[in-house]
């Protein structure tokens, strides 16, 4: 499978007065909707893969809406011969994770794809997460010896693991108590996310060009 892209539903929006493009998949997406996730005794282990290819974050079945949603689109397979996935939400959604020593914290994505139960893995686009202030660092170390192979958010490092070849962590979906209680933390923006901006690749261009009058190409 080619991979999938995501276009406006035509419902009216009343948060944009034109589409914001679309947003494009791996071709992982469609098979992860029928996979199944690991269960523990006490509560569901949720996957969280960086995937650069999916521009936009799409959270599955270890997160929960914290508030309504803002929109909706529609899901098409990259051939428009199949039919969408309709009224899939924006949202802001949470997640927990804890870390090695037994401190938890509720993630919250803001500007995401919300698929809840239909998808067992959630998919994390590095800069949007970046755009928020985070670094990620999502090279191996086997590969680069000055990667932290994490991702690193205020008052928190959370490490990445290799499955396979994709760099993953693992949440679990939170309760009630969690969403009241816990610590959060904001991994993307509620700022309004339009994937087909040309602001970043501007911003490279620019610093690139810089890069190279100062005599380093690289």
């Amino acid at each position: 499978m080619p991979g999938i892209k995501n276009k406006l539903s035509n419902e009216p929006d009343r948060h944009f007065s034109s589409p914001v493009g679309t947003v494009a998949f791996t071709d992982r997406f469609i098979s992860r909707l029928c996979s199944i996730s690991s269960v523990t005794s006490t509560r569901l282990v949720h996957r969280c893969e960086l995937d650069s290819h999916a521009d936009t974050c799409v959270m599955g079945s270890g997160c929960v809406l914290l508030s309504s949603p803002n929109r909706y689109i529609n899901v098409y397979p990259y051939s428009e011969e199949y039919p969408p996935i309709e009224n899939i939400p924006i949202a802001s959604v949470g997640t927990v994770y804890t870390t090695a020593s037994g401190q938890s914290f509720l993630l919250v994505f803001n500007e995401v794809l919300f698929y809840g139960d239909r998808l067992s893995h959630s998919l994390l686009n590095p800069n949007q997460m970046r755009v928020n202030g985070l670094t990620v660092h999502d090279t191996p170390q086997q590969f680069d010896s000055s990667s932290t192979h994490s991702v690193i958010a205020p008052g928190c490092t959370i490490p990445l693991h290799l499955q396979g070849v994709i760099s993953t962590f693992e949440t679990t979906p939170p309760n009630d108590d969690d969403i009241a209680n816990l610590p959060r933390i904001v991994m993307t923006s509620s700022a309004p996310w339009s994937p087909t901006s040309s602001i970043l690749a501007d911003t490279e261009h620019r610093q690139n060009i810089a890069s190279i009058h100062r005599g380093n190409p690289n």
